[in-house]
């Protein structure tokens, strides 16, 4: 068998309207024939980082622009 992994970053719209922006990270655990033997994983709160990532962009392209 194998493993295989991927993370996903996607936002999460909590009740009361705020955004949190999550990354998603799995690990696929795959027998010799392709079948699943387990999957493990963990969701990150990575909303701190994607607000100063875009920070530093806009303030990039207003100071190209």
């Amino acid at each position: 068998g194998h493993a295989t992994g991927y993370d996903e970053e996607y936002r999460v719209i909590q009740p009361d309207g705020s955004v949190r922006w999550v990354v998603d990270g799995r690990l696929l655990i795959l027998g010799g024939g392709g079948e699943r033997l387990r999957v493990s994983g963990t969701v990150r709160d990575v909303t701190a980082h994607r607000i100063d990532r875009d920070s530093r962009c806009k303030a990039h392209t207003n100071a190209s622009g």
